[in-house]
C-alpha cells in the first residue's frame, strides 16, 4: 500500500481514486479514508474488482430493520453480488423480526444493548458451518463466526464479525488473540 499523492488516500491495486476533482492517469485504486460513497460509486467499484473469486462485504448497517432495503438496492446492483455479507451494528433484538435477503441464508449474534449486534448473510449456495465454539463472550461486544467449506477436503475459510462497543480494550484484545490461536492451532 501507498499514498495518493494528490489526495494521501491509501492506495490498492486496480482501483481509481474516489476524491472528488482528483483525476488520476495511471491505474492505482485509492480510496480516500473515511469518506461515504453513494450507491453507484460502490456498485461501480465493486464490479471492476470483482471475478470468480470469494467476495465479502462488510457494513455498518446501523440497524437492519431500518436499513435492510437499502442493503438489498446495493446487492441488487452489483453484476455479481457479494458472496457473504457481514453486518455491524445490526441492534437486533431476539424479538426482531429479520427480513430475508433473496438468495441468502442469515445468521446473527443479537445485541445486549442499542448498539452493537452482528450478523452475516451467506448466499444459500455456499456451504457453510456456524462456529459456536470461537465466540467469546464479554460485555459490550458481540462476535459470531462461521467456516466457508470448499469443494476440496482441506478447503474452508473461517470469516469472524466482531463489533466492541465499549469493552475493556486489554480483555478485549486477549480474547480475540486467543480465538485467533484456536483457530491457527486446529486448521
Amino acid at each position: 500500500m501507498s499514498d495518493c499523492n494528490l489526495c494521501n488516500a491509501q492506495l490498492l491495486p486496480d482501483c481509481e481514486c474516489l476524491t472528488s476533482g482528483n483525476n488520476h492517469s495511471d491505474s492505482d485504486l485509492s480510496i480516500p479514508l473515511s469518506q461515504y460513497a453513494t450507491h453507484t460509486d460502490f456498485v461501480s467499484h465493486v464490479d471492476m474488482l470483482m471475478s470468480n473469486d470469494l467476495s465479502l462485504l462488510h457494513c455498518n448497517i446501523r440497524s437492519l430493520y431500518k436499513n435492510v432495503d437499502k442493503l438489498e438496492e446495493i446487492v441488487s446492483l452489483c453484476a455479481k453480488p457479494p458472496d457473504s455479507i457481514a453486518l455491524s451494528e445490526t441492534r437486533i433484538k431476539e424479538t426482531s423480526i429479520i427480513a430475508p435477503l433473496p438468495d441468502y441464508n442469515f445468521i446473527n449474534e443479537n445485541s445486549q444493548t442499542q448498539a452493537g449486534g452482528v450478523g452475516a448473510y451467506i448466499k444459500n449456495i455456499l456451504k457453510y458451518l456456524q462456529r459456536r465454539d470461537l465466540q467469546f463472550k464479554m460485555c459490550g461486544c458481540e462476535n459470531i463466526w462461521f467456516e466457508l467449506i470448499g469443494s476440496k477436503k482441506r478447503q474452508k475459510i473461517i470469516i469472524g464479525i466482531v463489533y466492541r462497543q465499549y469493552s475493556i480494550l486489554d480483555e478485549f484484545s486477549q480474547s480475540f488473540s486467543e480465538t485467533i490461536a484456536k483457530i491457527a492451532k486446529n486448521n
